[in-house]
């Protein structure tokens, strides 16, 4: 018998991974005409999408696949991905910052997780 095996279930990741493609397709469908580029996976973010004009937007997608079960993991993942936003938003102040997520709740869930968020910038 075998003991002490980690969960090696890829479902979650494959799952986020979809998600991402999903979001990224959206967020073309929304401005085909303007979008010159899209990065899925990028050095900097889940996304990231690049107009006609050269000004790109920074994206992080973040999915939930249930939501009962997957609160506190999902809060934590929540809160790097506000991390790396914050981070690119460090060196690229003029560009375009957002989260997609399919959570209903991510409001209910800083509050519960005591997640502290500034908003700073323009939509």
């Amino acid at each position: 018998m075998v003991q002490n095996m980690s969960d090696s279930n890829a479902t979650p990741s494959v799952r986020g991974w979809d998600f991402q493609i999903n979001a990224a397709i959206y967020m073309f469908l929304l401005d085909t005409k303007n979008t010159k580029t899209i990065n899925v996976e990028s050095k900097t973010e889940d996304i990231e999408i690049e107009n006609s004009s050269g000004s790109i937007s920074f994206l992080q997608a973040k999915s939930c696949f249930n939501p009962n079960e997957d609160n506190r993991k999902w809060g934590e993942n929540l809160k790097k991905s506000l991390a790396t936003l914050s981070k690119a938003y460090e060196y690229n102040r003029d560009e375009s910052f957002k989260m997609i997520f399919n959570y209903s709740d991510v409001f209910g869930m800083m509050l519960s997780l005591n997640l502290r968020v500034t908003i700073v910038g323009h939509l």
